[in-house]
């Protein structure tokens, strides 16, 4: 954890680049944090080691686990307040939408298309009207995209730095949560957006400072990213050996610290201050291959039942019942939403989790005869088969069903080879 002070006071000023770095503070590590003493003990340590003595109050940004022990610290003690690590919920959005669509046949397609599809869609249709249509194929992509708009536009929030983005995006992101059967997130939604709606002083404090700025004007960070990117990543990646005792792996956290920091050090003498990320992004334009699927989409949105459509064959939730369950989800995790509000929030209800745990329900596909003959001919490579080898089975698989992907083929070879050794040879 990091503190950064003593400029609170500053943030309200557009231009920061008159002031002097931020001041930081490495904390030391702490205990065992799957332990509601362990991250109590630590709340405490933070007033210690930032040395707060006064009735100031801390924000602490964490990942969903952690988040939901120190609500319990905070519910007792208002002066450390929780935040819902934002990469972490950005990651687990995605989690979501994968989850509702799968067996639909169009989550994989929509994230090839993005917005191409989109500009050319909106030129033909009326959002507003879709709903009302009879064309089921139509309004499942309507729902994908709108609900999918909430997610990008939460990630657009993070990168952006603006932090009402993020809020109104996960608000209205958050009935579908319960319908995935993510109840810790829902739970931890509702009192995080319940904390944010509670204290302006924190909406203040996150407009000006929502997201760290780390390597390039414009491009931010959630809080939670960057430590994991620039700080625990680079721990866990020089933590060694099984690590069974916990004052040797606290001794190795601390030398991983100090190797970090004389890293940073170096790298500030030659990089002026400025520590530029490593990553980078190859897009690949398959301009051809994009356009032969946008096509094929609009065949299957024209046809009187697009389910019929090669592309959306072997889809075993483009049914009526399925349709049906997909149109009311949404409104059906606002009632969720509600009763977990009235219970945990607003305290007028007995709390009551009968019910919360209801979902969609993806049944466990079993390979057909055909598909089973098609992993064979992979099972005889003794070695992991290669790209070309994996991509010309997945083609073949598609056609049985639309959940197969490269990382299915690659479990299900592995899974064979560890087999093949367990059995003794005669």
């Amino acid at each position: 954890m990091r503190q950064i002070g003593p400029y609170e006071n500053h943030f309200c000023n557009d231009n920061l680049s008159n002031y002097p770095p931020a001041h930081l503070v490495i904390l030391e590590a702490g205990d065992n944090p799957n332990n509601d003493a362990n991250i109590n003990a630590a709340c405490e340590q933070y007033f210690n080691d930032l040395k707060i003595n006064n009735n100031s109050k801390i924000e602490v940004v964490e990942d969903e686990a952690i988040f939901r022990r120190i609500l319990k610290y905070y519910q007792n003690n208002s002066r450390i307040r929780p935040l819902l690590g934002q990469w972490h919920t950005s990651k687990d959005m995605c989690s979501v939408l994968l989850t509702i669509f799968s067996g639909y046949g169009i989550y994989n397609i929509a994230a090839v298309l993005g917005v191409v599809f989109l500009d050319k869609l909106e030129k033909n249709l009326n959002f507003n009207n879709i709903m009302d249509m009879e064309n089921n194929l139509l309004k499942t992509w309507f729902c994908f995209y709108k609900w999918t708009s909430y997610w990008k536009g939460h990630r657009t929030g993070i990168r952006t730095g603006n932090n009402e983005l993020q809020i109104q995006c996960l608000s209205a992101f958050s009935p579908l949560f319960p319908i995935a059967g993510k109840i810790n997130y829902t739970r931890s939604t509702i009192h995080f957006l319940a904390i944010i709606d509670k204290n302006p002083k924190i909406q203040t404090l996150l407009k000006y400072a929502s997201s760290v700025n780390l390597t390039q004007n414009g491009h931010y960070f959630a809080f939670d990213e960057a430590l994991e990117t620039f700080g625990v990543k680079f721990i866990k990646q020089n933590i060694t050996g099984n690590v069974v005792n916990e004052k040797n792996l606290k001794r190795q956290i601390k030398a991983a610290q100090s190797e970090k920091e004389q890293m940073n050090l170096l790298l500030d003498e030659f990089l002026d201050d400025i520590v530029l990320s490593t990553t980078t992004r190859a897009i690949k334009g398959r301009h051809e291959v994009l356009w032969k699927l946008i096509n094929q989409l609009f065949e299957a949105f024209e046809m009187e039942n697009g389910t019929h459509h090669p592309l959306f064959q072997n889809c075993n939730r483009l049914t009526t019942e399925g349709f049906e369950k997909l149109y009311r989800c949404y409104q059906d995790g606002i009632v969720r939403l509600d009763k977990i509000f009235q219970q945990e929030i607003l305290c007028l209800q007995a709390i009551d989790t009968k019910g919360i745990t209801k979902k969609i329900k993806i049944a466990r596909h079993s390979p057909s005869k055909e598909e089973k003959d098609i992993l064979e001919t992979l099972f005889a490579y003794d070695i992991r088969p290669s790209d070309t080898v994996i991509d010309s089975a997945l083609s073949n698989l598609l056609t049985y069903w639309d959940g197969w992907t490269k990382k299915k083929i690659r479990d299900a070879w592995g899974y064979e080879k560890r087999k093949e050794k367990k059995i003794p040879k005669e």
